[in-house]
């Protein structure tokens, strides 16, 4: 399930941009759980420095705190999971920007396929169709930005095997 934000302060714009993403996470066959927020403030003050959402909808101009702000604040305070999957799924997590993390994990066989994500390039079974295939059968979507550096790095790996 998707954990979604939608910080505006218009009452009628926070109630039409929940409609309609919840119209198209059902169209594509997703669940999620929205919470509004009239603020970036109030945003910010109900996470209790943890931001458990998947995706944040901001308003750009709102009064005290615009959404230029909330954003800058909520890259601050950013936390970045790692999900393990062996045995079942672990999660980790430490506050970081994932740019930092990325060059940590590099050395590793992590590569960015995603704004948001990187994946142990070791335990991919394949790439294909902007698309990763991890060993346990898991998909994962690649952008268009990150598809040919995972393609290179799946193709040099296969060649150490």
């Amino acid at each position: 399930m998707f954990r979604i934000a939608i910080c505006d302060d218009e009452a009628y714009f926070r109630n039409q941009e929940k409609k309609l993403i919840e119209q198209y996470m059902r169209d594509q066959g997703y669940t999620c759980q929205i919470d509004l927020y009239a603020s970036g403030k109030e945003l910010l003050s109900r996470t209790d420095g943890d931001l458990p959402y998947d995706m944040i909808f901001l308003d750009i101009s709102m009064e005290e705190m615009d959404g230029l702000q909330t954003a800058e604040r909520i890259r601050r305070l950013h936390k970045v999971f790692f999900y393990v999957m062996e045995d079942g799924v672990k999660a980790y997590s430490r506050y970081d920007r994932l740019d930092e993390v990325e060059k940590k994990l590099r050395q590793y066989g992590f590569s960015r396929v995603h704004q948001s994500f990187l994946v142990n390039m070791k335990h991919a079974k394949g790439v294909e169709r902007y698309r990763v295939t991890m060993e346990n059968g898991t998909e994962v979507s690649v952008s268009k930005k990150y598809y040919k550096d995972v393609e290179k790095e799946y193709i040099k790996r296969q060649g150490e095997i």
